[in-house]
């Protein structure tokens, strides 16, 4: 088995210990520098002294067989290590960045338990993980950190309740060997690759917490401590919580439904159980948070300490006009008790709202196919060229596809085929040039450079009304799996720095390379290519979770491309390269067609559709794409 050293004797990283050591793993719980006394005492009785309270038959054991180590014998408990679980609280991220971290090797993986967001002047929220990434790699440690997300108490984890929860991480498969050492028939993990997602989710709760426990201080205030909990209130404060929980994801980049809920399920254990509860009560029964501080002396309050931080940010970027006041009523309200203004009694009608039903999505274009350039459409213009695109812009084609190969030193240029020879200057493998080699060649046509995919997105940037189709040429299973990760790394990033979300997706003949892109970004938009379409194809589309299949028009059965759309993928039927072609993809309901000759193509298009409304190349084509 495995060897798990948890560092920070706290309650959650000792508790823990117990689904780690009881699946069979060497387990060494090393006290911080202020853990000297838990230590003593786990060592003396084989339990922790803070969970007494919580076990009215007293404090649970450790599993047999956990060792315990104080901070000066670290050296030792990490010997042979093979996973390092980070247990301190918010107050020591300092403390394991710069002390700890750097003393742990960068071959064994570190899981934080450590909730919280740090905020920059200009209101940026970064995670702990990337904080200490970015601390790291100004030592020239280059090192990705591991996180715990999820609702979970430290005393129902070590009573086995049923606790499910997120480890969030840039590689899956450190995430599944670390869930394989981890989890137990009542400890349950999901993985995620976003660990912004899931460590924003995580700590925006803490304020949001805070504001819900508010309406039982207020109700006890006004009704008596004997009142009841009062379940419409706590109610309404945490449907308003949610709704601002999912705004602040969103401009975290962030937004997802699986971020959310590991939030909320977050939120909902902290607003039952917790110090954060306590100060919420005491502020709604009257009490200044200095009063409150005072009430609870001795009491670690990292969540306040969050709290501020979210509301600084967001007040930050109110003032840049980036987030309006009135989209954060709660937190602002929060904001000010914390910082000892205002009275507790919450703003009820700030929450309310009124809405109109969303209008039915139509599907304009299965009356009017989408036009995609074809590589810039290659039959009018060279191959890949940055102008082809502008140019087809420039005519109101709102589509393109393009293709992005990897150097030999590891940057992305725009090549369709694997050698340089048929459309430049040069002769040569791609994978063979460096970018400054690669990019000084000429096309043949128009005497451009040959050009680097971030020029290709500068065409597009900031466009929210363009599909996009970006073709990855290098193949997971001919390349390897570190070269594949920095290319699929390097596509995504340079992609979403400059296009607007949903205005394009990733597609490739090569199961194993949009297997590789699902791992690393469950959230991406995929797209499956094929030459013919099959029951086959249409399965591994919906395995993959697509949102689109690119085949050929002619090698394309009608009933499978209405499955497509049944299951709520678009459809590429390729090449509409004349007029009779694409009359009849058109008829076959596809949602875009790729086309070599897009400029002429376009115009029978707008001819067809004059009839109705909407454009072949314009906002109300590219509606219908998932």
């Amino acid at each position: 088995m495995s060897t798990i050293v948890i560092v920070g004797s706290g309650m959650m990283g000792s508790a823990l210990a117990f689904p780690a050591r009881e699946n069979g793993n060497t387990v060494r719980l090393v006290g911080s520098p202020l853990d000297g006394e838990i230590i003593d005492a786990c060592r003396a009785t084989n339990r922790h002294p803070k969970f007494a309270k919580h076990f009215p038959e007293g404090i649970p054991p450790f599993p047999a067989g956990v060792e315990f180590y104080k901070i000066d014998e670290l050296d030792r408990a990490l010997e042979g290590a093979d996973l390092v679980i980070g247990g301190v609280s918010s107050f020591g991220v300092d403390w394991f960045g710069d002390e700890l971290l750097p003393r742990i090797p960068v071959s064994v993986p570190v899981l934080s338990v450590t909730k919280g967001l740090f905020d920059t002047p200009d209101g940026k929220l970064l995670t702990y993980p990337e904080l200490w990434r970015k601390r790291l790699a100004a030592k020239g440690i280059v090192r990705d950190i591991c996180a715990i997300g999820g609702p979970c108490t430290s005393y129902e984890l070590v009573a086995h309740d049923q606790t499910e929860v997120a480890f969030c991480g840039a590689s899956l498969p450190t995430l599944r060997r670390i869930r394989a050492m981890m989890a137990t028939d009542y400890y349950h993990v999901s993985l995620s690759t976003d660990v912004t997602g899931v460590e924003s989710a995580v700590a925006l709760k803490n304020g949001y917490a805070l504001g819900i426990a508010l309406t039982v201080g207020l109700n006890q205030k006004e009704r008596g401590l004997d009142s009841g909990l009062h379940f419409n209130s706590q109610a309404a404060v945490f449907g308003q919580a949610a709704k601002e929980m999912a705004r602040l994801l969103d401009l975290q980049g962030a937004g997802t439904l699986d971020n959310l809920c590991v939030g909320v399920g977050d939120l909902y254990v902290t607003v039952y159980g917790g110090r954060t509860r306590e100060v919420g009560i005491l502020l709604g029964r009257g009490l200044s948070i200095d009063e409150a501080k005072a009430e609870l002396k001795g009491v670690t309050l990292e969540s306040l300490v969050v709290a501020e931080r979210v509301g600084r940010a967001v007040k930050a970027r109110i003032a840049t006009g980036e987030l309006r006041a009135a989209d954060f009523p709660l937190l602002l309200h929060i904001d000010r008790l914390l910082a000892g203004k205002g009275e507790a009694a919450l703003p009820w009608e700030s929450f309310t709202f009124e809405s109109a039903a969303p209008a039915p999505l139509p599907r304009p274009a299965r009356e009017f196919p989408l036009v995609l350039a074809h590589r810039g459409g290659l039959g009018e213009y060279d191959d890949n060229a940055v102008g082809a695109f502008a140019d087809a812009l420039a005519h109101g084609i709102l589509g393109a596809e393009t293709d992005v190969r990897l150097t030999r030193d590891g940057e992305l240029v725009m090549m369709h085929d694997p050698t340089v020879d048929r459309t430049t200057d040069g002769t040569g493998r791609v994978d063979g040039m460096t970018l400054a080699e690669a990019t000084a060649l000429r096309l043949k046509r128009s005497g451009e450079n040959v050009p680097t995919f971030r020029q290709f997105c500068e065409v597009y940037r900031g466009r929210p009304d363009v599909d996009v189709e970006i073709e990855l040429k290098e193949h997971g299973d001919e390349i390897s799996p570190e070269r594949l990760d920095r290319y699929v790394r390097l596509v995504h990033d340079q992609a979403a720095e400059a296009l607007v979300p949903g205005a394009y997706a990733f597609t490739s003949f090569c199961v194993p390379t949009l297997e590789r892109f699902r791992e690393l970004y469950p959230d991406a938009r995929l797209g499956l290519i094929c030459e013919t379409l099959t029951e086959d194809r249409v399965a591994e589309a919906l395995r993959l979770g697509c949102v689109r299949v690119a085949s050929r028009w002619d090698l394309s059965p009608q009933d499978l491309v209405d499955k497509l759309h049944a299951s709520g993928l678009s459809v590429n039927l390729w090449c509409g390269d004349s007029s009779e072609i694409y009359d009849t993809v058109k008829a076959m309901g596809a949602d875009v067609t790729t086309s070599n000759v897009p400029r002429a193509v376009i115009g029978h298009a707008h001819a067809a559709s004059a009839a109705g409304s909407g454009s072949p190349c314009g906002t109300a084509g590219r509606g219908a794409s998932a």
